[in-house]
């Protein structure tokens, strides 16, 4: 039976096991690759200057990081590791539209919010954090910018493998997959097991002016799993909502048009959350027909 029941291990052991196997896994992927590359630029390699390199670094990370500890858990467990992650068949392609249909009508909200957690501002006692907290989110950006803006399909197509179909399937698996499990064994309460899980989701990406947005996508994403047990639909979810960005920001166009970036003036603001409204309305309702389908 594929529920949260009680495994034979605890969860302070799961969590253990999580962390440790997370260590060793992104250390045991990445150094190679890394070591690969400067061997080969005989010590002048510097990554920025190589997309395709970041790409590969960034995939084997995501699979050292999270996919290897979720996949270790799952089979060091005490459960049969396929229950434990929620591995089940494919959703049909119906269900899948209408979980697409539900990120499309979510991303104004999630513009929204974004915009209202750029614009915080830290008490002034906390001023060397805010400093800290925007050189990094500015290093993050820029990072962004190298793997997202080349031109081409080829960059196209690895920036949708990478960013949106790996960081989909590895992400959810630890996510929503084992420590969504690990905090519900835990605390016995699933809804602040979600958001703690959520939590953790975007604290991770260390992008601390998309916390909140990210936050609400993560918690979106736990729902999807405890309304399906079935890993797939949140792994669909978070490779749709990447995949989106992905397209959209291969184009400069489309990345200069406040409606689509989210980066909405003050002039457009009153219409943009009257369409926000309007699509988080029809966004429940979406949910909802995908909570009674599942």
């Amino acid at each position: 039976m594929d529920s949260f029941a009680r495994p034979y291990k605890s969860p302070i052991w799961q969590l253990f096991i999580l962390l440790l196997s997370a260590c060793i896994g992104s250390v045991l992927l990445s150094t190679p690759v890394m070591l690969l590359y400067t061997f080969i630029y005989k010590g002048t390699f510097v990554l920025e200057a190589h997309p395709d390199a970041m790409r590969l670094i960034q995939f084997t990370s995501a699979v050292g990081t999270f996919l290897v500890p979720a996949l270790a858990t799952a089979w060091l467990s005490g459960m049969n590791w396929r229950a434990y992650l929620h591995i089940r068949p494919l959703p049909s392609l119906r269900l899948l539209a209408w979980v697409f249909l539900s990120m499309v009508l979510l991303i104004p909200t999630i513009n929204l919010t974004m915009l209202w957690n750029e614009n915080m501002n830290l008490p002034e006692w906390a001023a060397p954090i805010e400093a800290w907290m925007k050189a990094q989110e500015e290093t993050m950006r820029h990072l962004t910018e190298v793997f997202l803006f080349g031109g081409g399909f080829c960059p196209l197509l690895s920036n949708l493998i990478v960013i949106a179909l790996t960081a989909a399937v590895t992400e959810e698996f630890l996510f929503r997959g084992a420590l969504l499990r690990i905090f519900t064994q835990w605390t016995h309460q699933t809804h602040p097991a979600i958001w703690l899980t959520a939590f953790l989701f975007s604290a991770i990406h260390l992008q601390f002016y998309g916390f909140i947005p990210r936050m609400l996508l993560g918690a979106y994403f736990g729902y999807l799993l405890i309304w399906s047990r079935n890993i797939w639909i949140p792994v669909a979810a978070h490779f749709f909502n990447n995949a989106i960005t992905v397209l959209l920001s291969s184009d400069k166009s489309l990345q200069e048009e406040e409606w689509v970036s989210g980066e909405i003036t003050d002039a457009h603001i009153l219409p943009y959350v009257g369409m926000a409204f309007v699509c988080f309305i029809a966004f429940l309702l979406v949910a909802r027909l995908i909570k009674q389908s599942v």
